[in-house]
């Protein structure tokens, strides 16, 4: 889905800055960078390898620590949530009858307007923002909430000198490629552009308000999410999986709260469910594969990890 979901940790910004202000206190040495990394074993001596992905990234990432270079060139594949780079590929020798294929997802059938789908200061605000990015035309208010969320993500991820095109899967895709491995796609990218669509109004009204009015701290909090990935902590992990949510900025009401629940619930528990059924099946086919999808869906009591070790697997840090 273009990675639309990295927002969700807008609403942990308290916790962030507080956390970084800690973490400022003493340099992370490049000799301690330690990801996360799993081995999962079969009773039959089955291997996979688990890794959690955050999608954008900065230089000093890389390269991998010796740990995830072995344990990659053990694999035959490479798994992802999906193949951003073939997709991307494939995109840029799109006719004109495939772009507007894919384009009239995002546009409203009936005549229908983003104002009507939006709370007024949230439309107004959104407007305002893409305005100043010289983004905006009318024609902009037929398309959903998704594509402007989409939109103004990009542009806030864009200034603050973070950048997608280096984030850990994009980055393990292209090293899989070099190395001839197979990239096995986990979900697909039709799936995660359904799913964006299916979220309620409310979900892309408030994600909106706050991306925009967090975009002067977004910096900081990305430097703690990439700070928490190299550091590997269980800990911080866990934070991590448990709190990237929502949390709805506008008036509370029954309605509010169950569009919430449902997000949480599509974006969260049942993707964490379909992932780890589809880690179990690659085990089961005998196919050695590195498998790395977000980092917020490997953790936590609903996380993969926990998933597979309930279906029998032995699941250890590496």
């Amino acid at each position: 889905m273009k990675n639309t979901i990295k927002n969700r940790f807008i609403a942990l910004a308290v916790c962030i800055c507080t956390l970084l202000t800690v973490l400022s206190s003493c340099a992370l040495l490049e000799s301690e960078y330690r990801p996360a990394l799993w081995c999962v074993s079969g009773e039959n001596g089955e291997v996979m390898y688990i890794m959690g992905s955050v999608h954008i990234g900065e230089e000093s990432m890389y390269p991998f620590d010796d740990r995830i270079n072995s344990a990659l060139k053990k694999c035959d594949s490479l798994a992802v949530e999906y193949d951003v780079v073939s997709a991307e590929e494939r995109s840029k020798n799109w006719t004109q009858e495939e772009q507007l294929q894919y384009i009239s997802q995002f546009i409203y059938k009936d005549g229908d307007s983003i104002k009507n789908h939006l709370r007024a200061d949230t439309y107004s605000k959104a407007k305002a923002y893409l305005i100043s990015k010289n983004a905006y035309s009318e024609e902009m208010d037929l398309f959903v909430p998704a594509f402007w969320h989409s939109m103004i993500n990009s542009y806030v991820v864009e200034e603050s000198g973070y950048d997608s095109n280096i984030g850990v899967d994009r980055v393990l895709i292209k090293l899989a490629r070099e190395t001839g491995k197979k990239v096995l796609e986990v979900e697909s990218e039709q799936f995660q552009t359904d799913l964006t669509l299916s979220f309620d109004d409310i979900i892309y009204d408030d994600s909106i308000v706050q991306t925009i009015d967090a975009r002067e701290n977004i910096s900081m909090q990305y430097a703690y999410m990439i700070d928490l990935w190299k550091r590997g902590r269980d800990d911080l992990i866990d934070v991590m999986s448990n709190g990237l949510t929502f949390l709805y900025s506008g008036p509370e009401d029954e309605e509010y709260a169950k569009a919430y629940e449902e997000y949480n619930n599509k974006m969260m528990t049942e993707r964490n469910k379909n992932m780890a059924e589809v880690a179990d099946g690659y085990i089961k086919d005998g196919k050695k594969v590195f498998f790395v999808v977000g980092a917020a869906h490997v953790c936590g009591e609903d996380g993969i990890i926990e998933l597979l070790r309930a279906k029998g697997y032995t699941v250890d840090r590496v």
